[in-house]
Formats: C-alpha cells, structure tokens, sequence
C-alpha cells in the first residue's frame, strides 16, 4: 500500500501536474507531498517596491516588510477542496487558500484577489505562471484585464537537501512596478498525518 501513494499520491499539487509530478525534484515533490499539515521554515530576503504607492499599498495590506534576513515559517495544511498557506515573516502572517481548478489551473485566494497559475515542471523545478486575476468583493467577481491585472512570477527549485528547496517570488502592478518580491530557503521540518 505504501508503494501505491508513492506513485499516485494525493494533494493539489500531484493532481495539477499529473505525470509532470514525477519529474519534479524530490525536495519539491517533499514541499508538496504526503501529509495532512507540512511545516518548513527559511531565511528570506524581502523587498517591496521604489515607490510611494506601491510601499502605501504594502504598508496597508500588511505585506511583509523589507528586509536581508527575514525569518519565515510555513505550514501548509490540507483541507477538504485544497490547502491552506500560512506564512509568516518576521511575525507578520500573509494566508492563502490554493485549489485546484477544472481548467487544470492552480487557484489561490489572497484576501479579495483570487490569482490562477499555470503550474510548469522545468528541470525539476516547480513554475507559477499567471493565467488570470479576479477581485472578489463578496459575491460579486470581476475579472481583471490583462493589462491591469497584477503578474506573479514565482518558482520552487530544488536543491542537494531532500528537505531545502529555493524559492522566489514576484508580485508587480501594471504601470507602477514592483509591489513585493522574496527569496530564500524553505527547510522541510516535519509532516503529520491525521
């Protein structure tokens, strides 16, 4: 039996990438494998945007503050139709819910900002690519347009720990540049099975 979850395990991430899954590296594959809660932790460097809007827009949304050695928890827990992110950087949480879509797509909620990512297995690395963004405001979804919609470059790559992988992520607002970025170094800590 265990042979078998090895092979076709559970999870959004599996399910998204289906036999893309196998050619993840194995420190990727660790990050979203088997387990009811994953825990990691890392050291990152973080950077918002020049200028003033787009700091006062950071500042407001309580984004992470920059900073070169910016300590950061994890825990990914699963739930019933997906995952729930929690980060924490230096004290400061930014939770998101990530789903998997019947178009294939990767979901993740953001406070009022819903993100669509293409998931891409480049070399055993993990790939976001942004596909759409919507605004949530209660009931009401009004997606954006290409052009005015936030893009979100993001990749996970492994490194010769089974349990570190690289991480970087970019989040940048048309005509205004740079929102926030971090990089570093997840450590898997330890999974727990319910």
């Amino acid at each position: 039996m265990r042979e078998t979850l090895r092979s076709s395990p559970s999870g959004v991430y599996p399910q998204l990438l289906g036999s893309g899954w196998d050619q993840l590296a194995e420190s990727v594959r660790r990050l979203h494998g088997e387990g009811t809660i994953i825990r990691a932790a890392g050291t990152f460097r973080v950077w918002r945007g020049g200028n003033l809007l787009t700091r006062s827009l950071a500042r407001l949304t309580r984004l992470p503050a920059t900073g070169e050695a910016v300590e950061m928890r994890l825990t990914v827990t699963r739930l019933k139709h997906g995952e729930e992110w929690g980060r924490v950087f230096a004290g400061r949480p930014l939770v998101s819910r990530q789903w998997p879509r019947p178009d294939g797509l990767l979901a993740e909620r953001l406070g009022p900002v819903e993100l669509r990512f293409r998931l891409k297995v480049m070399g055993g690395a993990l790939n976001y690519q942004t596909r759409s963004v919507t605004l949530c405001l209660g009931a009401l979804r009004i997606p954006l347009p290409h052009r005015l919609a936030p893009r979100v470059t993001a990749w996970e790559k492994p490194t010769a720990d089974r349990d570190r992988v690289k991480v970087a992520v970019e989040t940048h607002l048309p005509l205004f540049g740079l929102l926030l970025a971090y990089e570093g170094t997840v450590t898997r800590a330890e999974t727990q099975t319910c």
